[in-house]
């Protein structure tokens, strides 16, 4: 019997038939035994108005559709095909609910056969995608689908994608096949059906770990072929060798701390360290926020020599890696909760593939993540297990020994320095976006707890009377928390932060937040005694602790505080401890212990000045030599400011908040393509916000907004990919941890100037402590931070190629005597300042 598969696309006037959302489009691919054999597409008059949003998403308009045959008068011919098929859909759930109801309505019987979902298929198929929209799947497959959100092109790929993914499936082992084919059963199409092929058996690709899992081989190199790599590819990389690169190379070789601000267009700096390393056979470690410097050096090593990627490792905490032992013990135990499901095959599958077991690799969900915690390598750190080769931490441990260049992110390095394990005997550093590092090292020397993280950790263990007790104590903890800090805080905010002293709090508010803090203490003891497994007790115990400490320790060296989402639930607060000041710890463990640590960031310098940072960093004793390299290429951004924008007030700014939105809509609409805007605040972006969305002429405006979608940062950058015109709102700090350079933003807009919140509990601790010496705490604290921050979002805007624009709407940058310090640090800038309407007119 012939395998028959129609591959269905529709598009619509919505989202759920149940609202009255019709079908303005179908597409259809038929596919026997492997081929495509049939095609179908029509426009469908939905005998209603299509919204502008759903127009400009498909540039589907009205007169297209007019003409058009209806769903009944199409319906038959789709049957025809649909008989003794089975149903293919990227996203199966919302082609499927619009086909039934039309096919009810128009009076033919509903489909009734298999269902196979392309994006259930493609996130195990191929799980370290990260993004599974059709657009992005075709581009991975390199297809050429030139007209997405058309439904006869998207049915097209859909149907291409869905013949790759099966052949995909015959290249895994046959072991990984089977485990899958039972899986699979409670996914929400019938993709188990399809892990039915005989597969290849056991290679030389892979080994099998207790009969159970296919695991991917990773052969090691001889030391001849290590020993010839390094000479070769040392002779490559000197030749490449730019002026700042062997700057740098000398600061190493001088035993010689350094900050060096570049710009983020230079990204090949790590050269000069590898030369280094190769010459004069050491290891430079690497440490940074995000993952680019990697890529770029991955990118020029195998440029020049495929067989030298040995040279670059990377190592993280134990956390991101995988132990082989804790996943066979959690595949044997029964689940039918969907994203644990889906995490699991996605493993089994991604197993075959990696090299590295580092969780980063793998596209999860949130449910994906919390199966994670339990299959990690921290799991059950006191048992011992994490430190078998049964671990992918022992792995790169491994790796890290023959490598010459070795990344890491900040809060190992943190670890690193105050517990050495993988790093004890090296002695060369580069960091990496200096501020994020020390906010790392803050975090790493403090403490903090969230209801969230008790919460889950409660919510993982068999449901029991004294569990259950555990979590209603929980809720009335955390609830008292936060109406405590609602209380002593002003109204109004989203988010509140409130300091607190153990030693100072008096009110009978708090000693009924300690008396509840108590019990909560004593019921997780129960749970604890009640626990069989080690590992289990082990996590949750030292949340209990730092729960305890948070709350009750009166030895306390750092800053304490509550942090309330106000319109979260109840009881959604994270607590909070960090140290007043790390400089003098980093100078003692950090400094003092190691060759040469070189600081390399677009930010380091304050009109030209460095004693800020080296202030910050502790590194004023040590006489750090700073080097900064000029941006000397030709891209000249726009700048304008627009000086009739009213003044931002400390109250209220509706005035301000409306004209910026209807500025924002004029930019749009005159400018196009994407509009990236930054806040200081998530109050004045929410405000933008809805006065944009309450316009009239805003109908169709795609506005993407931080406060409104969840995910990560690139996930959101992402969002507003999809059209060609979109503005896209976030806060200032959104951009301290994101590449722009492949989201194709156009322009930019500083709504406000990046002076950090006075309430945030370590800006207003700097305050005062500046302020107690007798020093002025704006020009010493408030206007270096705010200035630092401006050049690294000016910085991560312009690093992507292409003509930039930025409007600043912030009058204080041309009103006020330290404005110039923030123009002067946008290169090559031409700035213009004038009424908004003028800088329009003459920009055109």
């Amino acid at each position: 019997m012939k395998q028959r598969f129609v591959v269905l696309d529709l598009e619509t006037t919505g989202n759920t038939p149940k609202k009255n959302d019709k079908i303005i489009q179908v597409g259809a691919v038929l596919i026997e035994d492997g081929e495509i054999v049939e095609r179908f597409a029509s426009f469908v008059n939905p005998q209603c108005t299509i919204p502008p949003f759903i127009e400009q998403l498909t540039n589907i308009n009205q007169d297209m559709v007019g003409r058009a045959p209806t769903f009944a008068q199409i319906a038959p011919m789709l049957c025809e095909m649909l008989k003794g098929s089975s149903l293919v859909a990227h996203n199966v759930p919302f082609d499927l609910s619009f086909l039934q109801h039309e096919l009810k309505t128009s009076g033919h019987p509903t489909f009734s056969g298999n269902t196979f979902d392309t994006v259930e298929l493609a996130r195990i198929l191929l799980p370290t995608q990260k993004s599974y929209k059709l657009t992005d799947l075709s581009v991975f497959y390199e297809l050429n689908h030139d007209n997405p959100h058309r439904a006869d092109s998207d049915a097209e790929a859909t149907a291409i994608i869905f013949l790759k993914l099966l052949e995909k499936i015959k290249t895994l082992p046959s072991i990984t096949i089977n485990q899958l084919h039972t899986f699979l059963h409670t996914m929400k199409s019938d993709i188990h059906l399809l892990f039915q092929e005989k597969g290849v058996s056991s290679s030389l690709n892979h080994v099998l770990y207790d009969e159970k899992l296919a695991v991917r081989k990773v052969p090691l190199e001889s030391i001849e072929v290590l020993g010839k790599a390094k000479s070769e590819m040392l002779t490559e990389v000197k030749g490449l060798l730019n002026h700042f690169d062997k700057e740098l190379t000398a600061l190493l070789d001088a035993r010689q701390h350094g900050l060096l601000e570049i710009t983020t267009s230079q990204k090949m700096h790590t050269l000069g360290a590898l030369a280094f390393a190769l010459e004069n056979n050491k290891q430079v470690v690497v440490s940074s926020a995000s993952k680019e410097s990697k890529r770029e050096l991955e990118k020029q090593v195998l440029l020049l020599n495929k067989q030298a990627a040995f040279l670059l490792s990377e190592i993280k905490g134990k956390y991101y890696y995988l132990s082989l032992s804790r996943l066979v013990s959690v595949l044997a135990e029964a689940d039918d909760n969907y994203d644990a499901v889906l995490t699991k095959a996605q493993i089994l599958v991604w197993l075959t593939e990696t090299e590295t077991g580092d969780m980063e690799e793998l596209s999860l969900s949130s449910g994906g993540k919390l199966l994670w915690d339990s299959i990690n390598c921290s799991y059950g750190e006191s048992t011992g297990e994490s430190q078998d080769d049964l671990c992918f931490y022992s792995r790169a441990k491994n790796r890290v020994k023959r490598a010459s260049i070795i990344f890491t992110n900040h809060m190992f390095l943190a670890k690193e320095i105050w517990s050495p394990e993988a790093f004890m005997q090296l002695e060369h550093f580069l960091v990496e976006d200096a501020s994020l590092f020390q906010q790392s090292v803050s975090r790493f020397l403090g403490k903090e707890i969230s209801y969230l993280d008790l919460y889950f950790a409660l919510s993982r263990l068999k449901e029991t009377t004294v569990v259950q007790q555990a979590k209603e104590e929980l809720d009335e903890a955390f609830r008292l928390i936060r109406s405590y800090s609602l209380l002593r805080t002003k109204k109004g905010q989203s988010r509140v932060i409130y300091r607190f002293d153990v030693l100072k709090e008096k009110s009978p508010g708090w000693y009924a937040v300690l008396e509840a803090a108590q019990r909560l203490y004593m019921k997780l003891t129960e749970v604890l005694l009640s626990l069989e497994k080690e590992a289990e007790s082990t996590a949750l115990k030292q949340m209990r602790d730092t729960f305890h400490a948070l709350l009750f320790s009166v030895e306390k060296h750092g800053l304490t505080w509550f942090d309330v989402h106000t319109k979260g639930a109840k009881n959604s607060v994270t607590i909070y401890e960090q140290p007043l000041d790390v400089s003098h710890s980093l100078a003692e463990k950090f400094y003092q212990q190691k060759s040469s640590i070189l600081f390399i960031s677009p930010a380091l310098s304050v009109d030209k000045n460095f004693d800020y940072m080296l202030e910050e960093l502790g590194l004023t004793d040590f006489y750090p030599k700073t080097i900064t390299v000029e941006n000397k290429e030709t891209n000249y951004p726009g700048v304008f400011i627009p000086t009739d924008m009213p003044a931002i007030t400390r109250g209220k700014n509706e005035a301000f908040n409306e004209i910026a939105a209807m500025q924002l809509l004029e930019l749009l609409e005159d400018r196009g393509g994407r509009i990236l805007v930054t806040f200081s605040s998530l109050e004045m972006l929410t405000s933008v916000y809805q006065a944009i969305k309450s316009m009239p002429n805003a109908e169709g405006t795609v506005v993407v907004s931080q406060s409104s979608l969840s995910g990560g940062k690139q996930k959101i950058l992402k969002a507003a990919s999809n059209f060609e015109k979109a503005i896209l709102f976030v806060t200032n700090g959104f951009l301290e941890e994101v590449n722009l350079q492949e989201e194709k933003i156009d322009t930019l807009v500083v709504m406000r100037l990046p002076f950090k919140s006075m309430d945030e509990p370590v800006m207003a601790a700097k305050i005062a402590t500046v302020e107690s010496q007798g020093r002025n705490s704006f020009t010493d604290v408030s206007l270096p931070i705010a200035v630092l921050r401006f050049k690294a979002m000016i910085g991560r805007f312009l690093e992507a190629e292409g003509p930039k624009e930025i409007f600043i709407f912030d009058k204080r940058v041309v009103e006020k005597r330290y404005g110039n310090t923030f123009l002067q640090d946008i290169p090559n800038a031409i700035v213009k300042k004038d009424s908004f309407f003028a800088i329009m007119n003459n920009i055109n």
